[in-house]
């Protein structure tokens, strides 16, 4: 039963972990995702807590800076989105 959880547990990280290059621009809806990755973050997001709050922290700190701004947030790097990502995700 032990080896179950722990293999059920690693196959969650593993699809969580595929998922997170997409997180960001969807939950922000950036329109950079093609069909097939919106679909997937989509289905993802239904069965995976974590990364469902993950993408509501980064929804909420996005929407904080559009407030704070009456322009548009610049785009992101890449390494910049991923380290916004990773925040959001530790604060889970």
């Amino acid at each position: 039963m032990k080896n179950r959880k722990k293999k059920e547990t690693k196959v969650l990280k593993s699809k969580c972990r595929s998922i997170l290059p997409l997180l960001f621009d969807y939950a922000c809806r950036t329109c950079e995702l093609s069909k097939t990755q919106h679909e997937l973050a989509r289905e993802h997001l239904k069965s995976c807590p974590e990364c469902s709050i993950a993408a509501k922290n980064m929804q909420s700190v996005v929407g904080i800076l559009r407030q704070a701004s009456n322009t548009a947030p610049a785009r992101l790097t890449d390494d910049r989105r991923q380290r916004i990502m990773k925040t959001c995700v530790l604060r889970h």
